[in-house]
């Protein structure tokens, strides 16, 4: 990975394992490729112990963060989902899910494991920040039990949850870095309410990938008590081959793209030079051979699905290179699962 000149991971866990690991009771590795029997390699054997059981999960993941700080990488921590599940990304927020043993995941929960994390790394400049959640989403019609952006108190407003926990962090460590991520859907207007049923006709919610909403900020910014300095906004943007969205169809260009999405969802920011920009997911399969100046010049309408892929994904490369936003691929394995 270094070697790739790639310089920081972002690394998915759950609020579950960190439970496990702020109890002391370390959930242990599963993944057979780790194990010490043949057809199987070891290719990390300080990730075994003497007599050749694994280590826990905390020991190898403390493991692994001196690699990084062997190999002059950072890395920072991503709630994947509250649960420890390959698909629980698929759950709209940070808290209201059980973990195997029965504890429920609460807000505070999400918060005190993290500050826990925090504390525990915060002389070390390894793990640099904390990406509270990912993907906060649901649909604005779904109400309580969707991720919402406005300047309530409720449980369910993702900015409001997000500064008790910037809070928390930065009071053990103030160095640390707090990655931010939008919504999936906001309000129109004042005029529309959140919760209210959805409308063909009079659609009260503008869409939005999930975690890619970041209009909320523009009028309820994140702002914890030591200041805005820690604080890295970071939506998650996608192309075609993960939903034909309505900018996709047409000859979509970097300007189009501006004009129908990325600019009052999370460009705006850079533009108005807000807050720092780390653009934590996007990506896509890339072909052998790429003709980019070929696919630049072709009209998106003309393109197949893995060519329109393939420019979106040219575009918002030369976007972050021309505007300084950092950025996180997804993924470093073959595929998300």
């Amino acid at each position: 990975i270094a070697d790739h000149g790639i310089n920081v991971i972002r690394m998915p866990i759950s609020t579950e394992l960190l439970i496990s690991w702020m109890n002391d009771t370390p959930n242990p590795v599963s993944s057979v490729s780790a194990e010490n029997n043949p057809p199987y390699y070891v290719i990390n054997p300080d990730f075994l112990n003497a007599d050749k059981t694994m280590k826990n999960s905390m020991e190898i993941f403390d493991i692994i963060m001196q690699k990084c700080k062997k190999y002059g990488l950072k890395a920072f921590i991503d709630i994947h989902s509250p649960h420890t599940d390959n698909s629980g990304h698929n759950y709209n927020l940070w808290y209201g899910k059980e973990t195997a043993d029965g504890t429920m995941v609460t807000t505070d929960l999400w918060i005190e494991t993290l500050t826990w994390l925090a504390d525990k790394y915060k002389n070390d400049d390894t793990l640099i920040g904390y990406d509270l959640k990912n993907e906060p989403h649901g649909k604005g019609q779904e109400g309580t039990t969707a991720a919402k952006w406005d300047g309530s108190t409720d449980e369910n407003n993702w900015a409001y949850a997000a500064t008790k926990c910037a809070n928390s962090i930065l009071n053990v460590n103030p160095n640390a870095l707090i990655f931010i991520e939008g919504v999936e859907q906001s309000v129109k207007s004042d005029a529309y309410t959140w919760g209210q049923p959805d409308s063909k006709t009079d659609p009260p919610y503008i869409p939005a990938w999930w975690g890619g909403n970041l209009r909320g900020v523009k009028d309820n910014p994140v702002v914890p008590e030591s200041g805005t300095s820690q604080i890295v906004y970071s939506p998650h943007d996608y192309g075609k081959s993960v939903y034909n969205q309505t900018w996709f169809q047409k000859d979509f260009t970097t300007q189009t793209l501006l004009d129908d999405y990325w600019y009052d969802t999370w460009a705006y920011l850079v533009d108005k030079d807000v807050a720092p920009l780390l653009i934590g997911e996007w990506g896509g399969r890339i072909p052998d051979t790429v003709d980019e100046k070929s696919l630049l010049s072709t009209p998106s309408t003309s393109l197949s699905a893995t060519e329109k892929n393939v420019k979106w994904m040219i575009l918002l490369r030369n976007y972050m290179i021309n505007h300084h936003v950092s950025h996180t691929f997804w993924c470093l394995n073959d595929d998300s699962g």
